[in-house]
Protein backbone atom coordinates (compact mmCIF):
# COMPACT_ATOMS: atom_id res chain seq x y z
CA UNK A 1 0.00 0.00 0.00
CA UNK A 2 0.85 3.51 -0.44
CA UNK A 3 -0.49 5.55 2.40
CA UNK A 4 -3.69 5.05 3.04
CA UNK A 5 -4.62 3.52 -0.48
CA UNK A 6 -4.65 0.46 -2.04
CA UNK A 7 -2.72 -0.09 -5.22
CA UNK A 8 -5.07 -1.42 -8.65
CA UNK A 9 -4.07 -2.96 -11.70
CA UNK A 10 -6.12 -1.21 -14.66
CA UNK A 11 -6.32 -3.21 -17.96
CA UNK A 12 -8.27 -1.54 -21.18
CA UNK A 13 -7.83 -1.18 -24.61
CA UNK A 14 -9.67 2.55 -25.76
CA UNK A 15 -9.46 6.10 -24.75
CA UNK A 16 -13.22 5.44 -23.15
CA UNK A 17 -12.21 2.32 -21.68
CA UNK A 18 -9.28 3.97 -20.07
CA UNK A 19 -12.31 6.73 -18.57
CA UNK A 20 -14.16 4.28 -16.72
CA UNK A 21 -10.83 3.08 -15.36
CA UNK A 22 -9.68 6.60 -14.04
CA UNK A 23 -13.03 7.19 -12.97
CA UNK A 24 -13.37 3.54 -11.02
CA UNK A 25 -9.72 4.06 -9.56
CA UNK A 26 -11.20 7.25 -8.12
CA UNK A 27 -14.26 6.49 -7.18
CA UNK A 28 -12.51 3.29 -5.06
CA UNK A 29 -9.54 5.32 -3.78
CA UNK A 30 -6.76 3.60 -5.34
CA UNK A 31 -3.65 4.15 -6.72
CA UNK A 32 -3.68 2.97 -10.25
CA UNK A 33 -1.17 1.79 -12.84
CA UNK A 34 -2.89 1.58 -16.25
CA UNK A 35 -1.66 -1.36 -18.82
CA UNK A 36 -3.18 -0.47 -22.47
CA UNK A 37 -3.46 -2.19 -25.16
CA UNK A 38 -4.97 -0.53 -28.40
CA UNK A 39 -6.11 -1.61 -31.78
CA UNK A 40 -5.04 1.23 -33.28
CA UNK A 41 -3.12 4.09 -33.78
CA UNK A 42 -5.73 6.52 -33.52
CA UNK A 43 -6.96 4.70 -30.20
CA UNK A 44 -3.08 4.91 -28.96
CA UNK A 45 -2.95 8.26 -29.43
CA UNK A 46 -5.91 8.99 -27.83
CA UNK A 47 -5.04 6.92 -24.73
CA UNK A 48 -1.67 8.99 -24.95
CA UNK A 49 -3.39 12.37 -24.95
CA UNK A 50 -5.72 11.48 -22.37
CA UNK A 51 -3.28 10.15 -19.83
CA UNK A 52 -1.56 13.39 -20.67
CA UNK A 53 -4.20 15.67 -19.93
CA UNK A 54 -5.12 14.02 -17.18
CA UNK A 55 -1.64 13.89 -15.38
CA UNK A 56 -1.64 10.23 -15.53
CA UNK A 57 2.37 8.79 -14.80
CA UNK A 58 1.93 5.59 -14.05
CA UNK A 59 0.47 4.29 -17.51
CA UNK A 60 2.12 1.92 -20.17
CA UNK A 61 0.86 2.49 -23.61
CA UNK A 62 1.12 -1.00 -26.27
CA UNK A 63 -0.11 -1.07 -29.87
CA UNK A 64 -1.45 -4.24 -30.87
CA UNK A 65 1.24 -5.85 -33.33
CA UNK A 66 2.58 -8.74 -34.01
CA UNK A 67 5.60 -8.35 -31.64
CA UNK A 68 3.17 -7.50 -29.06
CA UNK A 69 1.29 -10.45 -29.49
CA UNK A 70 4.30 -12.31 -28.96
CA UNK A 71 5.46 -10.60 -25.68
CA UNK A 72 1.85 -9.87 -23.86
CA UNK A 73 1.81 -12.57 -21.96
CA UNK A 74 5.60 -11.47 -20.49
CA UNK A 75 4.44 -7.96 -20.05
CA UNK A 76 1.51 -8.74 -18.17
CA UNK A 77 3.25 -10.53 -15.83
CA UNK A 78 5.84 -8.45 -15.37
CA UNK A 79 3.14 -5.64 -14.23
CA UNK A 80 1.80 -7.93 -12.22
CA UNK A 81 4.87 -9.09 -10.41
CA UNK A 82 5.89 -5.47 -9.81
CA UNK A 83 2.69 -4.95 -8.06
CA UNK A 84 2.72 -8.58 -6.49
CA UNK A 85 1.65 -8.38 -2.93
CA UNK A 86 0.59 -4.43 -3.23
CA UNK A 87 -1.86 -4.72 -5.57
CA UNK A 88 -5.50 -5.69 -4.13
CA UNK A 89 -7.58 -4.90 -7.39
CA UNK A 90 -7.53 -5.24 -10.97
CA UNK A 91 -9.98 -3.68 -13.14
CA UNK A 92 -10.62 -4.64 -16.68
CA UNK A 93 -12.13 -1.65 -19.26
CA UNK A 94 -13.69 -4.51 -21.89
Amino acid sequence: MTGNRVEALCIGQSPLQLLNLIEAAHHDQVRATYFLVCDSAAQQGGCVRLLKQLGVQRAQVYSRSAWFRAVYPALLGLHAAQLRGKAHTVYFGT
